[in-house]
């Protein structure tokens, strides 16, 4: 097995969310994908990383999603030509992996919710296939990535 069959390993902090913080512009978030449904302390407790270990962990994997915020309640967010504009003006992001293929149209994100997309935008499932994301789902803050080592990054 070689670094590309295994994903990255993160720290992820879920204290500040928890505690009433909200994700900011370029956060990267944990959610959970399900976002046409409320989530529960049912969810809370059968997803934690030891339960998860115990029972189902693929399926935790397939809902909990690693993603970028890139707009907040209010923003308008569109892809024109390949390039993301949140309120008309142009994002500039160094970290997309390759310039977005596909254009996407304008939405204006609503109340407690933020849009995310994933950094492999081509690749990605993301708020572009879900639409906005509930606050409520938004389960952590990635705050470092430890494996694999030659893209160990904080932050």
């Amino acid at each position: 097995m070689t670094q590309d069959d295994v994903g990255d390993r993160l720290l992820v902090f879920k204290t500040p969310y928890l505690l009433g913080s909200s994700p900011e512009i370029g956060d990267i978030v944990i959610i959970d994908s399900r976002v046409n449904r409320t989530r529960t302390l049912k969810d809370d407790i059968f997803e934690s990383p030891l339960i998860a270990m115990v029972m189902d962990a693929d399926h935790v994997e397939e809902v909990n999603w690693v993603k970028r915020v890139v707009g907040m309640p209010g923003d308008e967010i569109e892809v024109k030509d390949g390039q993301l504009y949140r309120n008309g003006q142009p994002v500039e992001e160094s970290y997309i992996k390759e310039k977005m293929n596909s254009d996407f149209e304008a939405v204006t994100v609503p109340e407690d919710t933020i849009f995310v997309l994933g950094d492999n935008r081509n690749h990605s499932s993301d708020s572009r296939v879900i639409g906005p994301v509930p606050i409520e789902n938004v389960l952590g803050k990635v705050v470092l990535r430890f494996y694999p080592f030659n893209r160990m990054n904080v932050f």
